[in-house]
């Protein structure tokens, strides 16, 4: 009897010996085991929690797209709104952020390879940067419209020119046809009419987004129309800006009778009192380089004669 008991004993404690070293193996294993890795969804990097991620939501797809690609159209950037307004500064930050993301974008397309694609994000952004007000659309247009040049594409130019063009007319309107004098009106009512002030820093830009663009026509259009204003305001330092402007916009296209007009008018304008003139960007000395321009004009004309 005492020797089953004894082998009872026994027994009873090699099964808590290996109940208690099975115990330990399931604790440790616990502690060792890696937890579950969370599975990470499609663009986000890992540890990113999609409340964290602000991806930028496509444009839409039109089943017939207007054939100008910076004309407006609906954007999923654009809060829906009920009453046509402007955006207030919170959602012009958001926008701009948006839009900021999409030059990257379109930079790193350009550099893979993509140039299409690249502009096509592009594109999107300038429909968008309206949003922000003129200056920074025609600074946009100014950057894209530069890689479309060294990228010889001629249509992205010609859209960018036309909203270049558009953006120019609201800012300064073309001058309205002056009626017909009647017989009978009095000489005071014929007096011109004093310029009315208008955004020259804004419209200087436009100038030298039509040179990026190499709208050269446009250019020199733009900066005539400045130049007359000036002219009409008596501002003899904003004389002299437009007009070398001008003169490098002839110097560029090798235009050298042009170029030296441009640089003989600014020669008189200089001898005006109180004129400080400035250094050109073509010469050390640009007395001499228009000196030496103008001889040169002057020698053409000698010979057409």
């Amino acid at each position: 009897m005492v020797l089953a008991k004894s082998k009872f004993n026994r027994f009873g404690a090699v099964l808590l010996a290996l109940l208690w070293l099975s115990i330990g193996s399931v604790a440790s294993h616990a502690q060792t085991s890696p937890a579950p890795e969370t599975p990470v969804e499609p663009g986000l990097e890992p540890g990113l929690e999609p409340a964290q991620a602000n991806p930028i939501p496509p444009a839409p797809i039109l089943e017939e797209p207007p054939l100008n690609p910076l004309e407006p159209r609906p954007d999923p950037l654009i809060p829906e709104m009920a009453v046509d307004r402007p955006l207030n500064p919170q959602e012009q930050a958001v926008l701009r952020e948006a839009l900021n993301e999409l030059r990257q974008q379109g930079l790193a397309r350009l550099e893979a390879g993509d140039l299409p694609g690249a502009l096509e994000l592009w594109n999107r952004e300038l429909r968008l940067r309206r949003y922000l007000g003129p200056k920074q659309e025609v600074e946009s247009l100014a950057r894209v419209g530069e890689v479309a040049w060294q990228q010889s594409q001629a249509t992205e130019l010609r859209y960018i020119t036309l909203r270049l063009e558009e953006i120019e007319r609201e800012i300064l309107p073309p001058p309205e046809a002056e009626p017909e004098a009647e017989p009978e009106a009095e000489p005071e009512t014929s007096a011109a009419q004093p310029a009315q002030p208008v955004d020259y820093e804004l419209l200087a830009e436009i100038a030298e987004a039509y040179q990026q663009v190499r709208a050269r026509n446009q250019a020199v259009a733009l900066y005539s129309k400045l130049l007359d204003r000036a002219r009409q305001q008596q501002n003899s330092a904003r004389q002299q800006e437009i007009l070398v402007a001008l003169a490098d916009q002839h110097v560029s296209w090798f235009d050298y009778p042009a170029a030296a007009a441009t640089y003989e008018e600014l020669l008189i304008l200089s001898r005006q009192p109180g004129i400080k003139l400035v250094k050109l960007s073509h010469s050390p000395s640009w007395l001499t380089f228009i000196r030496r321009i103008a001889s040169q004009n002057r020698r053409l004309r000698l010979s057409n004669s």
